[in-house]
């Protein structure tokens, strides 16, 4: 594909040959050396202070306490012990990381100098996938480098597995663990191992790793979906005189959770290297990992209309804290599982060809899949009935309640008995199943029962289907990298030069029987009287006890009992009522889907000089880089023809029959990457640093799709269609940094750095208008639910939302850290702190703001230990202040803002001999919960709580 700039690189690389008459102390040769390894608390926090010392730019380090025994058991909450990054968990463990406030997808994470894909909609690589027993260090580049692949605008995370050449004569090394959640109560385990050994006099090494974790773990959760931003209440609000902000907010669904999972993790490393001679080093690794997730959830849930809710009390932020409506009473059970897996073969030389000239080939063949061979993982069934509830927030509480779901209402009037004629979409069969069944049992097909049940129980005669939903994802995410680079060293100086070659494409396919032309999702949503679940599916109760998210205020308002079942049980009374026509499991893949390839031909120049100032040794690190990459984007959209009224209220899409129609749009980007790092090593002890460079993150690849789908469509004018911006081009930044190092003993130092990044064409979300294939509105011109216009009608024009590369931002920040050894004591403490700010903070009061700069939070750590013959401990907290997480409220899109959170984790061990030791890990110890809110506090958007985690066991290294 690439026909274009070839000529850019290949003068770049010949301008490095050309230059390579100069010689130098060679970086990295391929020499084996055999390492006698220092292991505990103190030699890793001793490698990881080296690594920062010696770096040409801003580097922050971990390195594994012994093979195989890395400082936590998750990769993430290691790494979120460095100042300036934080973590992003998921049921109680970390996931992701930001770094100096930027998020997930802003950080380009390696393994072993590779670029990794992801099984994830996005590019972001998730932690868990990676069991911390295979990783022997990982790094976190917070400066550019014109070597490391591009897409860090935040940072460049390498993790470096183990290898046998460097692990010298024979080791091997196990764990076995047993875990326990507590809120839970199961113990699951928890088994690693490592084998290494060299061969030929140390010219021939094999490992090989592997881990296998189970984990069973409960989760809490009170949720409100989304804010609505200024509904229209009428004169059904009561007091807007209380009112100081410009706005008003209503909640629109509520719910109330307890899900049980069950997560398996399965790793596993294998590694050849060969060393015939000093000169020459060849390695190949295969690395694999497999998560596992099985989730069942239970839910009540209540959907609230701004036309429906009365007696609406607001508080001074104009937040609804009080109202009533009549509406529904939903029971939800969501059932899913999940599996990822990766797999990556690489090959790496490395080949001294001269004293002073070293060239280095990588090739690396991954894939990244989640949901392999597309099975059906995701069963979700709600049941319901009319009902009534008033929505609280009481005293300033925490959790909002939902009150007199269970209170009798015998003038409540249910749904019809059979839908209405209006409803197209129940076939022939299913109309004449439903009239079947009305007369059999005397009833008025187009009648309704009345009433709610008995007074404070949950009338389950009542209870009909309301939801259900069938699908499946399927993520593949192949990446295929190659390298070649040469490095010339002399005296002072160190030449390095490439070109790096990058092919990824990543195809994302869902099925949902929403989709298909006939759905059952939508025409059996009325919880009409037919069909009816039998009772014996219906008589279970999901009740939460009295520690039910005991950690906020609120709880004792929570409804305690909701309708408990098994979705394969209800959809099992469904299928036989819908007649012919109705898809029972989605055959089509949806509009949702997409496949995004991106080509990368990156050349780079780098060159690293020891010098001195004034006497002082410094170390200059300048480089480039130059990126071309063209994007071809697929997807398959269905071909909308025309609109007709579903109800007086909202317009149904007509599509063309034969499915879904292919469309491919293209773009192609160059970036020119500079960087410049200075080390001044002031003193022995004293080192001071600058860095400038410029990064770039590229988007998210679901927002490169090519194709669009409809949202809500209304009579009126409201039309709104969601689309793919393929011609996004990626972030760039221009980064500054400054710091300064005090080294003052082998264990001790105090750091503290300054960094400025002045981002451009940040992505946010745009609405253009504009048509789609010509298609009218049969509202426009007088046209109705009774007489819709089907002649002099208009061409609707949609709003039209898709993401667009627009503002820029401005982010500053400060870290300040302390690393110190008491003496020989044994005992050490260490603490860092990130405070960061940015010119584009979230306003509250301006709801038509959809940027801000999201994940940005000060932050800090502390860690205490002590280490003396056989006995090892160490106790963290780590704490993270309020940021927005995003426009990404689930209905609505407003803003998300998660609360400061704070976190205790300790780790001890005894050494029973020199070969084996037991140890008691605890996370979380304190039981800390997790809340999120909209705009202001009050405005809970999530409560969750998956409690604290306890692991005993014993390793034995030989």
């Amino acid at each position: 594909m690439f026909n274009k700039n070839k000529l850019s690189h290949a003068i770049l690389v010949a301008v490095a040959s050309s230059s390579l008459s100069v010689t130098v102390v060679a970086q990295e040769s391929g020499s084996v050396v055999e390492e006698v390894y220092v292991s505990g608390i103190r030699a890793s926090l001793e490698r990881a202070m080296d690594i920062k010392r010696e770096a040409g730019g801003v580097v922050e380090a971990i390195s594994a306490e012994d093979i195989g025994k890395f400082p936590d058991a998750n990769l993430a909450e290691s790494l979120q012990r460095i100042s300036g990054v934080s973590i992003d968990r998921n049921a109680g463990e970390g996931n992701s990381v930001s770094v100096r406030g930027f998020g997930p997808n802003f950080n380009m994470v390696t393994t072993n100098g590779r670029q990794m894909p992801s099984s994830g909609a996005g590019r972001s690589f998730n932690f868990n996938d990676l069991a911390a027993e295979l990783v022997s260090g990982v790094e976190v580049q917070k400066t550019s480098s014109a070597v490391n692949p591009s897409g860090g605008i935040g940072s460049t995370i390498n993790i470096n597995t183990a290898r046998p050449l460097d692990i010298g004569a024979f080791r091997v090394a196990g764990s076995v663990k047993g875990v326990s959640d507590i809120d839970e109560g199961s113990v699951t385990p928890e088994v690693s191992g490592l084998i290494s050994n060299t061969f030929a006099d140390g010219t021939f090494g094999v490992l090989f790793a592997a881990s296998h974790q189970q984990r069973k773990y409960e989760q809490e959760r009170v949720a409100v979906d989304g804010w609505v931003v200024n509904p229209n209440f009428g004169n059904r609000l009561l007091n807007p005189e209380t009112n100081k902000t410009p706005n008003t907010f209503m909640p629109q669904n509520y719910n109330i959770s307890l899900q049980e999972s069950e997560r398996t993790r399965t790793n596993a490393n294998l590694v050849f290297q060969y060393a015939p001679s000093d000169s020459l080093t060849v390695t190949a690794d295969y690395l694999y990992s497999e998560l596992h997730n099985e989730h069942k959830s239970s839910q009540f849930g209540v959907w609230f209309n701004s036309g429906g809710v009365q007696n609406v009390l607001i508080n001074e932020n104009g937040t609804a804290i009080d109202m009533f409506e009549e509406g529904t009473f939903d029971n939800i059970q969501n059932w899913n599982e999940t599996v990822s897996e990766n797999n990556s073969f690489g090959i790496n030389v490395e080949w001294e060809v001269t004293d002073k000239f070293s060239m280095t080939f990588d090739a690396n063949f991954a894939k990244s899949e989640q949901n392999p061979g597309g099975e059906f993982n995701q069963y979700q069934a709600i049941v319901g009935y009319r009902n009534q509830q008033r929505f609280r927030i009481m005293d300033g509480a925490e959790l909002p309640t939902v009150q007199d779901i269970y209170n009798a209402n015998p003038g409540r009037v249910q749904a019809p008995n059979c839908a209405p004629a209006t409803n197209t979409g129940w076939t022939d069969a299913g109309f004449a199943n439903c009239y079947a069944w009305a007369a059999a049992n005397g009833l008025d097909p187009n009648g309704s029962m009345t009433g709610t049940g008995p007074d404070g129980q949950i009338a389950t005669d009542l209870l009909r289907a309301h939801r259900n939903d069938i699908q499946s994802g399927n993520t593949e995410d192949e990446l295929n990298q190659f390298k070649i680079e040469g490095n010339w060293s002399e005296d002072n100086i160190v030449f390095r030069a490439g070109l790096m070659y990058t092919d990824q494409s990543k195809n994302n396919r869902l099925k949902y029987n929403a989709h298909e032309p006939a759905n059952v999702v939508e025409d059996f949503a009325g919880m009409y009287g037919f069909p009816v679940i039998g009772a014996d599916a219906l008589t279970r109760r999901t009740t939460i006890g009295s520690g039910f998210l005991d950690q906020f205020s609120g709880r004792q308002g929570l409804p305690s009992e909701w309708v408990y079942f098994d979705p394969s049980d209800v959809f099992a009374y469904i299928w036989p009522a819908m007649g012919d026509g109705y898809s029972q499991i989605p055959t089509e893949w949806s509009p949702n889907s997409y496949l995004v390839e991106e080509e990368t031909l990156a050349s780079y120049i780098q060159l690293d000089v020891d010098t001195e100032f004034f006497n002082m040794p410094v170390h200059i690190q300048s480089g480039v880089r130059l990126e071309s990459t063209d994007i071809t984007s697929t997807g398959s959209e269905q071909v909308l023809t025309g609109f007709e009224y579903a109800d007086p209220t909202s317009l149904k899409a007509i599509y063309a029959a034969g499915g879904m129609t292919q469309y491919t749009e293209k773009q192609s980007y160059d970036v020119l990457l500079p960087n410049l790092a200075v080390r001044l090593n002031i003193t022995d002890d004293l080192v001071g640093r600058f860095a400038a460079g410029r990064t770039i993150t590229r988007p998210n690849i679901a927002s490169l799709r090519s194709t669009r789908t409809l949202g809500i469509t209304r009579p009126g004018g409201e039309l709104n269609a969601n689309a793919g911006n393929p011609g996004l081009k990626p972030f760039s930044a221009d980064n500054i940094d400054l710091g300064l190092e005090w080294y003052y003993s082998e264990l001790s130092y105090v750091s503290v750095g300054y960094f400025e990044k002045f981002i451009n064409d940040f992505i946010v979300g745009g609405v253009r208008e504009g048509t789609i294939n010509n298609v009218t509105d049969p509202s426009s011109n007088g046209g109705s639910f009774e007489n819709p216009n089907t002649t002099t009608a208009d061409v609707g024009v949609f709003k039209i939302s898709s993401d667009v590369n627009g503002p820029t931002a401005k982010v500053r920040g400060t870290e300040i850290a302390i690393q110190h050894a008491i003496g020989e004591t044994g005992f050490g403490v260490g603490a860092n702190a990130t405070f960061v700010s940015t010119n584009r903070e979230l306003d509250v009061e301006d709801v038509s703001q959809r940027f801000a700069i999201t994940g940005l939070s000060d932050s800090a750590n502390m860690m205490g230990y002590y280490e003396n013959g056989p006995f090892q401990a160490r106790i963290t907290y780590n704490w993270r202040d309020s940021f927005l997480q995003g426009f990404s409220q689930v209905q609505g899109g407003d803003a998300v803002i998660v609360e400061d959170y704070g976190q205790w984790d300790f780790s001890m061990s005894y050494d029973i001999t020199d070969n084996v030791t037991v140890l008691l890990e605890g996370i979380n110890v304190t039981s800390e919960g997790y809340r999120s809110h909209g705009r202001y506090k009050e405005q809970l958007y999530e409560a969750i709580s998956t409690g604290s985690r306890y692991a005993v066991g014993i390793r034995a290294s030989f």
